[in-house]
């Protein structure tokens, strides 16, 4: 089940905590998340609130209790569209989104494992300007958005899951730190390292990577000013 299942068959669901069913089996098992119910017509469910806590592994059994890295999420529901939120998953009112981009049968990680990696380009997803919050619209630092993304720039970088600027190679120079998350540059990253292995995700140890979150190198950024938060959220459906 998802947030859009519920509100394809009960139309008039209110926006709030839900119960849903961790899979198909017959066990019934289920976990609580949170259910948007009106952003663009509604049927979006959380996937992610605040940033990794620490490794990606470790992150997929928080709960929605957890102050950060709730993921229960990603790997249970299949979407198509995806919405990311700055500020209180719960009462945000900036807020942007893409259409059409995951395929409706398969999940967030699903989507990661296939899709790869972003290397030295820009992002894998472009947004339209209406797609958000008439504050967002048209903000560059919203334009892209990279599942993953290395940079190989001077320092070797890394990112996960990354909302940026579509031409963020302006936004590196020689030192690794103006890869980060800056004004202009990247508006949202989960997860940052810096290292000679790190950049290009060769293979699957990068769930299990010890990912920076704190502020300045991971996080939701104002839009103006590039000031750090750990508060926001990211919802598909």
């Amino acid at each position: 089940w998802s947030c859009k299942q519920i509100k394809n068959y009960f139309p008039g669901v209110k926006t709030g905590y839900r119960y849903l069913r961790k899979d198909n089996s017959s066990s019934f098992q289920s976990y609580m998340t949170y259910c948007d119910m009106d952003t663009d017509g509604g049927g979006w469910t959380l996937v992610i609130k605040g940033t990794l806590d620490k490794t990606y592994m470790n992150s997929l059994h928080k709960t929605i209790n957890d102050s950060r890295g709730f993921m229960m999420s990603f790997t249970r529901v299949p979407y198509r569209d995806l919405l990311v939120k700055y500020g209180d998953y719960k009462s945000a009112t900036r807020f942007v989104w893409w259409k059409s981009i995951g395929t409706g049968y398969t999940n967030m990680q699903q989507e990661i494992d296939t899709r790869g990696y972003q290397h030295n380009t820009g992002p894998r997803y472009t947004r339209s300007s209406s797609y958000g919050s008439s504050s967002m619209r048209g903000v560059s630092e919203t334009v892209g958005l990279s599942y993953k993304k290395g940079y190989s720039y001077r320092y070797y970088t890394a990112h996960f899951f990354v909302v940026g600027y579509s031409g963020w190679s302006s936004c590196c120079d020689y030192y690794y730190q103006h890869c980060r998350s800056v004004s202009n540059c990247f508006s949202v990253s989960l997860g940052y390292l810096s290292g000679s292995s790190y950049y290009s995700f060769s293979d699957p140890a990068w769930k299990s990577w010890t990912w920076t979150t704190s502020c300045s190198y991971a996080g939701y950024y104002h839009t103006s000013t590039g000031n750090c938060q750990s508060n926001g959220a990211i919802f598909i459906r």
